[in-house]
């Protein structure tokens, strides 16, 4: 994708050939990726070429996307009618307790296709409080995510049909909101042809490598939910709460829940089926990264629908705080050692003699052993197997920005993000509390509250 976004910048071409060296033989002379993320590449290399620092500035852009899909949970919890810190709660958790904090250390697409997930629902959120340019962001936005993955077209689109519990079809029907929502996906099913044309002389291919759907549903249904190796749980505690926050939805906002389930439902059903559910190697289940803002979303709307139940809030909030710490030593785990570390101890016979302990031992001669002792195994499983890393003194550091001398880079960059997230809190509580203060003070005085 790099050398797509390298190749259109110095040659104005959509071949790779050139740009970087192709030892898996899979993309070349073309990316089978899709081009979004390789758009995004341009601008941002484009400016190393004036200024330098080429990596540090390409790692940058998923820390971004997940930044603006941070921004982005925060609005679709104000159009929930949350107070405002709890709307920063839920974008604090979603970037620094999920696996949404290890996608910005890597250039995959997920973060990209997770912040176009929230821009949609934000857009049919405001859809409902009759904002007039919502079906022109739906529309672009649904064009933008199949950009950077085609199978956004089952997983994503989805969500669409969850439209009219939101808004009436006279109103969707309209010629001006009819043309806001096709235009613009039409066109980019007619690029999407093309591209693909292009590179495969087929417009239907959308795979790469000859994955296909060959995995048992039920073996993939398991790893992604239930396994102790690779299940979303394992990696994202917190996303347990936002089991019961999507039941809340839908007792108490049925559009909402269902346009959630929509969102997070096929999504699984799909990736259970495809060969490599499991996101290959890399740090837990990948292809379910566009999801995780909103399971935060159901966990918070959890603390908000139970603050006058004084029983229930406490049960709510030492739920929350107990897999929120959970949530931040795996997230800790995630991005102090690289994702592909535990995956080559296990695959070499010298690493793994040297650190592992020896509670499981695949043959690393057999790479079928291997994956499944880190999917389907609590000992072979990436969360332990970076603890006994660790442990053993043997984890490398990640992301590469805080090692040797960008070490100053890394840490400044962390400070700002915490120093931004821990304002941002302190402002939103002020502010909650002055509009308590408020509302008390009218009410007091007859006035009627705000709304």
């Amino acid at each position: 994708m790099v050398a797509v976004g390298t190749n259109l910048t110095n040659h104005f071409t959509l071949r790779t050939v050139g740009a970087f060296d192709d030892y898996l033989h899979l993309s070349t002379p073309y990316s089978p990726y899709g081009i979004g993320v390789s758009v995004l590449v341009v601008p941002v290399y484009a400016l190393s070429k004036a200024v330098g620092h080429e990596m540090l500035l390409l790692s940058l852009i998923n820390p971004l996307l997940t930044a603006a899909a941070g921004v982005f949970v925060f609005a679709i919890a104000r159009e929930l009618r949350w107070g405002r810190f709890m709307s920063v709660l839920a974008a604090a958790t979603f970037g620094l307790l999920t696996m949404a904090l290890q996608s910005t250390t890597e250039l995959f697409s997920e973060p990209a296709v997770g912040l176009c997930v929230v821009i949609l629902v934000w857009a049919i959120l405001r859809w409902r409080h009759e904002w007039r340019p919502a079906a022109l962001v739906i529309g672009m936005t649904s064009a933008v995510v199949i950009q950077f993955r085609a199978d956004s077209i089952l997983t994503v689109w989805i969500g669409l049909l969850a439209l009219p519990l939101f808004v009436s079809w006279g109103e969707i029907r309209r010629l001006r909101n009819l043309a806001a929502l096709l235009i613009p996906v039409l066109s980019s099913l007619a690029f999407l042809a093309w591209y693909n044309y292009l590179r495969f002389k087929n417009v239907l291919v959308f795979s790469y490598n000859g994955q296909g759907f060959h995995t048992p549903i039920g073996r993939g249904l398991e790893g992604l939910l239930v396994s102790p190796g690779k299940s979303i749980f394992v990696f994202n505690p917190i996303a347990l709460l936002g089991l019961v926050g999507i039941l809340v939805f839908l007792l108490r906002d049925r559009p909402v829940g269902a346009l959630f389930l929509l969102l997070i439902v096929p999504r699984i059903l799909f990736f259970s089926k495809w060969d490599s559910w499991d996101g290959g190697v890399a740090w837990g289940p990948r292809f379910l990264d566009p999801v995780l803002a909103l399971f935060v979303i159901a966990a918070v709307q959890v603390l908000v629908d139970t603050r006058e139940l004084p029983r229930w809030d406490l049960l709510a909030r030492l739920a929350f705080g107990v897999l929120a710490l959970v949530s931040l030593g795996v997230s800790y785990l995630s991005v102090r050692v690289p994702f592909e570390q535990w995956f080559q101890t296990l695959s070499s016979p010298a690493l793994r003699a040297h650190y592992d302990s020896g509670h499981l031992v695949p043959d690393p001669n057999q790479p079928l052993a291997v994956s499944n002792a880190i999917d389907f195994t609590l000992e072979g499983g990436e969360v332990m197997g970076n603890i006994e890393l660790l442990e053993k003194g043997a984890a490398k550091m990640a992301p590469w920005t805080f090692q040797g001398d960008r070490s100053a880079e890394g840490w400044t960059l962390l400070l700002i993000g915490l120093l931004g997230t821990a304002a941002g809190a302190g402002v939103a509580l002020r502010s909650d509390r002055w509009e308590t203060k408020q509302a008390a003070l009218k009410s007091d005085s007859g006035a009627a509250p705000p709304p």
